[in-house]
């Protein structure tokens, strides 16, 4: 700057707005192949309690909008089992492509093997809810598969409450975009859990899966923000996403 700036510490986060040039330059604090002319030096401000309550009521929403897709099924209990299970067929399209998109969307060896284990890995929840459905037919196991559903959907929902959670602590704006966005997919995720158990659950029963599904999630990656940041790069909730999408898919197939 032309002039010194006051009121900074040394490990202040700072917005330096000017002209850049590559230009080496050395100083105390090491070497640099740029430099910029600055003409404005911002500290950032302190993040308000607003804005952290504002990124917490967004993500609980978004997690718990998984709800808003079981009051219609499970309101409509009587409806013919044809029309159910017309339903089911469509929500359960819809849940095989978010399933295959977290896969496909930044698509590696990495990522497709982990759909691969995330398909498996709900094979096994799968056979552990319902052991005996070869035994007694498909019809003895669908009051599992609102557990199994709630599960896969919990594991989807997880990186992204922390990618609108983290977003809206950094730009309230972004937040707000992602979180609609969030919000808009995970309703037909609601509606297909509840389409599949919604009719042959008992309402309270259907509420606590949907609980699990949308409360849980907002909660952990909240905590997962303050405790493992430093971990949580872009590659890394992509390998989330990947594995949550193998999940999806077993349960919608």
């Amino acid at each position: 700057p032309d002039h010194p700036v006051g009121g900074i510490q040394s490990m202040d986060t700072v917005f330096v707005y000017g002209r850049i040039s590559v230009e080496k330059t050395s100083s105390a604090a090491g070497d640099a192949a740029y430099r910029i002319k600055a003409v404005k030096v911002e500290r950032e401000a302190a993040q308000s309690a607003f804005q952290a309550g504002l990124a917490l009521s967004l993500t609980l929403l978004c997690g718990m909008s998984v709800c808003l897709g079981w009051v219609g099924p499970v309101a409509a209990i009587r409806l013919d089992h044809r029309m159910l299970g017309l339903g089911v067929a469509f929500a359960a399209g819809v849940m095989t492509c978010l399933g295959l998109f977290s896969a496909v969307a930044y698509i590696s060896a990495a990522t497709v093997g982990l759909f691969f284990l995330g398909a498996a890995l709900m094979a096994i929840v799968d056979f552990l809810l319902h052991p005996g459905k070869r035994k007694n037919g498909a019809s003895s196991c669908r009051g599992h598969v609102g557990a199994g559903s709630a599960l896969a959907v919990g594991l989807h929902n997880l990186p992204e409450c922390f990618i609108v959670f983290s977003s809206a602590m950094a730009d309230t704006g972004l937040g707000l975009a992602l979180g609609g966005a969030m919000i808009a997919h995970n309703i037909p995720l609601g509606i297909s859990i509840g389409l599949s158990s919604g009719g042959r659950l008992g309402a309270l029963k259907a509420w606590s899966y949907a609980a699990f599904a949308g409360f849980l999630p907002p909660l952990a990656a909240v905590l997962a923000y303050f405790s493992l940041r430093p971990f949580f790069s872009p590659e890394n909730v992509r390998m989330l996403f990947a594995c949550a999408g193998g999940a999806l898919v077993f349960i919608a197939l």
